[in-house]
């Protein structure tokens, strides 16, 4: 029958000798009095870390870099959707005055002619003083220093303001001018018409096609199509 130090010895595990051990704790294990060993398991020395070089450090930051930069082709591409962004949006804002007159003249026209001269009044968007024709307006202009019209400021902006993609003198921006005309003797024509108190179906038809005319112009000279704003 086996003795209860030799069921220890053999249920614990042997490990080093005790001359290693002495740094830690341990279970120590006295087999016999000729055999001294420790429990505790040998630890070995974490492996020694790579330290990239000045180099590989070098190369991996050119390489980070080069992989972030687009190709020219695609920078360029980015870049032209951006202007045509831009484009599109500035010529929603410009051509949202005709818009907003297109639809006071459509209610204009069902009124009676006078409550209609004071409906188209509120349409012309301050491009038709009381009594002012398109020539007259001009001269109202100047005698009070600023330009009140919505439509000859946008005229102005796609011409030779900030908007503007075509010298001033181009024959894009003389027909955009052109069409500002068409449209402010449109309006007088038509306050003119319902002053007198008569019927003025052909004149609100003449001033739609030249708001029609004027919105075109405003896309050609931003470099715009209709088909852009769809």
């Amino acid at each position: 029958m086996k003795s209860s130090s030799d069921s220890r010895s053999q249920a614990l595990p042997l490990g080093r000798p005790l001359s290693t051990c002495f740094h830690g704790k341990a279970d120590f294990v006295f087999p016999s009095a000729m055999h001294v060993l420790c429990a505790l398991p040998q630890q070995r020395a974490p492996p020694p870390q790579h330290r990239p070089s000045r180099r590989d450090s070098l190369l991996a930051a050119a390489a980070a870099v080069l992989l972030a930069r687009p190709p020219p082709a695609a920078s360029a591409n980015v870049l032209d959707e951006l202007g045509a962004m831009r484009r599109r949006a500035n010529a929603r804002v410009l051509t949202g005055p005709i818009a907003l007159s297109r639809l006071r003249l459509r209610d204009a026209a069902l009124l009676a002619p006078a409550a209609a001269r004071d409906a188209v009044n509120v349409a012309a968007l301050d491009c038709l003083a009381p009594g002012y024709g398109s020539v007259d307006l001009s001269l109202f202009t100047q005698l009070t220093a600023r330009d009140v019209c919505t439509f000859g400021i946008v005229t102005r902006s796609v011409t030779t303001g900030p908007a503007a993609r075509w010298p001033a003198d181009s024959p894009v921006a003389q027909e955009t001018r052109a069409a500002l005309g068409g449209v402010l003797d449109g309006f007088a024509a038509l306050d003119e018409r319902l002053g007198a108190g008569a019927v003025a179906s052909a004149e609100f038809a003449a001033l739609n096609g030249a708001l029609d005319r004027l919105e075109a112009a405003i896309l050609g000279a931003l470099r715009v199509s209709a088909a852009d704003l769809a």
